[in-house]
């Protein structure tokens, strides 16, 4: 039997589905990925129970406090980078859009060309560059402002002057477009280029710990606690595949030795492994590495390229719901980051520059003009969210934080801002005092800078003054005060120290600060009964030191620069006065380093965390005390003032009478 040929179609197979475009991310995962561990590293590092032991291998609480500077320094160029990056794809879709609105526009006019000349050979259209394939950026340019040249010289049909002017617009907003593309694009190169700079000195200083958590608990003599259940995967190849599989992390990457290029830690989950073997068990008080890592990655992939918040937007225009999810990492991501960082003074021990301090200040003020921005897109966006309104606060105070005294431009606008926040009905009088404060602030400080305030002193106790009288008698006013009072001369700092002392409305934190200043003025006039230790051994009593001037500079090893402060000494302490540094805090080697960079000659004594430490803040009534701070006793061994290094002129007097 012979088959019969079947008549269908051959097969045809279907081709095989494109694969999913690739998106990039704006960052680097594995900076991520290090400045996670990083501050992980960082919040153990700074827990009692190991900062003590660190210390001893010159891992000091300065040190630490320098090293989270770096995370935050870092944390706020991923930001900028990031931004930049977003809007460089956002300028880039504006330069789409007007290269097409620019080549409507020419095209309506190479349309009326046609209609005067109808031939297609006349050579009239040729001027008008119908025809022609404008397949750049410079070409489209050329032509058409020789279109537009063309055009003042002849008459087109139905070519009125609006429609002239349209093309030359059409031309202006295109360059300009072209412009901000190429700005934003420089941008964020330079920002990445940065955050690369600063993730491996972050990397850097976090193996100096590690290394030296490897001195003091080797992972081969680590016990294991009773407590401690069984693991359900150790810690090798195969337990990476299935974290894989089970979802928990992405990828399964390995530090390189080699130290020809920086190679980021592993990821989390290797991250978190390995963080748990560097300090001995249990290991508690660190924040989730997830949590912080997603943080970092709405910065820089969320927030500031307005995704989350565009998904807020598009929901919000077509009447749906809003993406609650979405707009809340987006609030973590803000609050995130407008949290302020403090500016160290040194490094490792080592006192850094004024450019080095300059140029983190200029960073942080970077970062919060960054939140700012932020918070005015995320209310923009989520004008129903519960924290819209915490949203607003946020600019105003990111804004002021943000802005350069220096800057008359920045600060009138931040005060301008904080002005319209500070007179709403609708906002608890808490947050606006707080904001009402930061603008007063930076107002004055701006005045001290252009030498404006006559007593800067006076000044600061009348922005507290007036506060009172806009706001009442509010809790925060007195910790304002008592900020005030660590910063006037004595007799001011008494009597604001004790109203607060007295207030009902002052916390006891306040209250507490302001008994400090109290007990600290109570030490004048009589002898102080203290014995100092001096770093090359021996002590010194201070209640025996007579028939001399005696200074007593207290300053701390976290802040190197103060003793380099003590010159402006030189021409007004009196011949034969004595001059002792009492180093609060530190390890002797660290004090033994730093002594040499003192301006003046003069006794070394320290007074190290445990019991020295204790007794020189008992006897000298050092609780929070903003150091460097001075103590003058008189030819009779009398305390005869105390004070700050502005009051030293005036000390010395009192001391001399």
């Amino acid at each position: 039997m012979t088959e019969t040929p079947s008549t269908d179609p051959a097969p045809v197979l279907a081709p095989p589905p494109s694969a999913p475009a690739r998106t990039r991310s704006l960052i680097k995962q594995a900076f991520v990925d290090e400045l996670t561990l990083a501050e992980q590293v960082a919040a153990t590092a700074a827990l009692p129970e190991y900062a003590a032991a660190l210390e001893g291998e010159e891992i000091a609480a300065a040190f630490v406090t320098d090293f989270r500077a770096r995370i935050a320094a870092a944390d706020a160029l991923v930001g900028g980078a990031a931004g930049k990056s977003a809007d460089r794809k956002v300028a880039s879709q504006r330069e789409q859009e007007a290269r097409t609105a620019l080549l409507a526009e020419l095209q309506k006019v190479q349309t009326r060309a046609k209609r005067k000349s109808n031939d297609v050979d006349e050579p009239m259209r040729k001027k008008y560059f119908i025809g022609e394939r404008l397949s750049n950026r410079a070409m489209i340019e050329r032509v058409t402002r020789a279109v537009l040249a063309t055009i003042g010289e002849d008459t087109l049909p139905g070519q009125k002057p609006a429609g002239t002017a349209a093309l030359a617009a059409a031309l202006d907003t295109y360059v300009q477009a072209q412009t901000d593309q190429a700005s934003d694009q420089t941008g964020a190169t330079n920002d990445r280029a940065a955050l690369e700079v600063k993730v491996k000195e972050v990397a850097d200083l976090r193996r100096e710990i590690q290394y030296a958590a490897d001195l003091l608990w080797p992972a081969a003599r680590k016990p294991t606690p009773a407590s401690a259940k069984p693991s359900a995967c150790r810690p090798t190849r195969r337990c990476g595949d299935r974290l894989r599989s089970s979802g928990k992390i992405t990828a399964d990457r390995s530090p390189t030795t080699s130290p020809s290029r920086f190679h980021p830690a592993a990821p989390r989950a290797i991250a978190t492994r390995f963080v748990a073997r560097l300090f001995p068990a249990p290991f508690p008080s660190l924040l989730p590495m997830t949590s912080l890592s997603l943080r970092r990655l709405l910065l820089s992939s969320v927030l500031t390229s307005g995704a989350l918040l565009a998904q807020g937007n598009s929901a919000n225009a077509k009447g749906d719901a809003p993406n609650q999810a979405g707009s809340d990492a987006a609030w973590t991501a803000v609050t995130d980051l407008a949290r302020t960082s403090s500016i160290s003074k040194s490094s490792n021990g080592n006192a850094k520059t004024k450019e080095q301090v300059g140029a983190a200040i200029a960073q942080e003020s970077a970062r919060q003009r960054h939140a700012a921005q932020a918070a005015k897109e995320f209310y923009t966006a989520n004008p129903g969210h519960p924290r819209a309104g915490d949203a607003r606060k946020i600019e105003a105070l990111s804004t002021v934080r943000g802005a350069i005294v220096a800057d008359a431009t920045q600060t009138q606008a931040a005060v301008k801002l904080a002005k319209d926040f500070r007179e709403r009905t609708d906002v608890s009088v808490k947050d606006r005092f707080e904001v009402a404060l930061a603008a007063d602030r930076l107002a004055l400080s701006a005045k001290i800078k252009v030498k404006t305030a006559a007593d800067q002193s006076l000044e600061w106790q009348l922005v507290g003054e007036r506060l009172r009288i806009e706001f009442g008698d509010l809790p925060e006013l007195h910790d304002y005060s008592i900020e005030v009072a660590r910063r006037t001369d004595l007799p001011s700092a008494v009597k604001l120290a004790t109203e607060v002392a007295q207030s009902s409305k002052a916390t006891a934190n306040a209250k507490a600060r302001a008994q400090s200043i109290l007990d600290r003025a109570a030490l004048v006039g009589r002898p102080i009964d203290l014995k100092l230790n001096k770093v090359d051994g021996g002590t010194i009593d201070l209640a025996q030191q007579k028939d001399k001037i005696t200074v007593i500079y207290v300053w701390s090893p976290n802040d190197p620069l103060s003793l380099e402060s003590v010159k402006r000494f030189e021409n007004t302490l009196p011949p034969g006065a004595q001059l002792i540094y009492l180093a609060y805090g530190g390890s002797v080697p660290l004090v033994n380093r730093l002594k040499v960079s003192a301006a003046m000659a003069g006794i070394h004594c320290q007074a190290t965390a445990g019991t020295a430490s204790k007794a020189a803040s008992d006897g000298l009534k050092l609780r929070y005390t903003d150091l460097p701070y001075l103590y003058v006793i008189n030819r009779s061994g009398v305390l005869t003032g105390v004070g700050r290094m502005e009051e030293f002129t005036t000390l010395m007097a009192q001391a001399s009478r």
